[in-house]
């Protein structure tokens, strides 16, 4: 999962836009500490205490967008896509204009299969210059994704060329040859995430649907977008065929971008 979501502490900022923008509500001091409070937890990977942290703050006060912002990275860091789904939208209805927020929700869309309503939230933000990398990246994935053709033309070729005597099979070395040729592979991008463990927890989704695929490697590579920042973690499948990693996971409705 985007794929991209930005929380306001040192590793989720650079990605999971979660509770770091939202106003604080001004006649709760309580509430703000407890969602500064939340913040440090999810930090810490502590994912269950801070749901528990954002949930009381909002029985406090339930127009903190702070709050229901940080309680959907809880959710999705929990992997409960309803859930976080359900609290990113609070919180953009209460900061329709607010960067972060938008990323959040829009990264959650593309996991879902929904790059069009990603790629509206995102809009109007792509131009401004402070915005985050990973606000273009999520960006380009939508326009990817929506650009995407469906995998199904070209089925009787294939059919009709198995058919045919001798010239077929030679072919077969042939493609055997590129794939000793396998280190200098292409590779598709599965989306990059503020924390390994999100990370993981998006390739334990997606590994499954890549099975039976041959010169495959998946990998997480840490990428320091500004000097001295927090890394994101960008999931990668090396393959001498990108778009056929992308063939498998994009109807699944997650995010691929093949390179080659």
């Amino acid at each position: 999962m985007s794929l991209f979501r930005l929380v306001s502490c040192t590793v989720l900022c650079a990605s999971l836009a979660a509770c770091a923008s939202a106003p604080a509500p001004k006649n709760e001091p309580m509430t703000t500490a407890m969602t500064a409070q939340g913040k440090a937890l999810l930090s810490k990977g502590k994912k269950e205490e801070a749901r528990d942290i954002y949930l009381s703050a909002l029985a406090r006060d339930k127009n903190n967008a702070r709050a229901w912002n940080g309680l959907g990275v809880a959710y999705d860091l929990l992997g409960d896509r309803a859930k976080a789904r359900d609290a990113y939208e609070h919180a953009q209805a209460l900061l329709p204009h607010d960067i972060t927020v938008a990323n959040n929700l829009a990264h959650l869309y593309l996991e879902d299969g929904r790059p069009a309503e990603a790629l509206k939230l995102l809009a109007p933000h792509i131009n401004d210059k402070n915005a985050p990398s990973i606000v273009r990246q999520n960006y380009e994935r939508a326009q990817t994704l929506l650009r995407a053709p469906a995998s199904k033309p070209a089925k009787a070729t294939p059919a009709k060329k198995r058919t045919a005597p001798p010239p077929v099979k030679k072919e077969k070395p042939a493609k055997k040859a590129v794939e000793i040729q396998g280190k200098k592979m292409a590779y598709a991008t599965l989306g990059s995430f503020p924390t390994e463990g999100l990370a993981k927890a998006h390739l334990s989704r997606v590994k499954p649907l890549l099975e039976g695929l041959k010169s495959l490697t998946l990998s997480l590579t840490p990428d320091v977008q500004v000097s001295g920042g927090t890394p994101v973690f960008t999931l990668k499948a090396k393959t001498q065929d990108p778009e056929a990693v992308c063939r498998r996971v994009a109807p699944q409705g997650f995010t691929c971008t093949p390179y080659k």
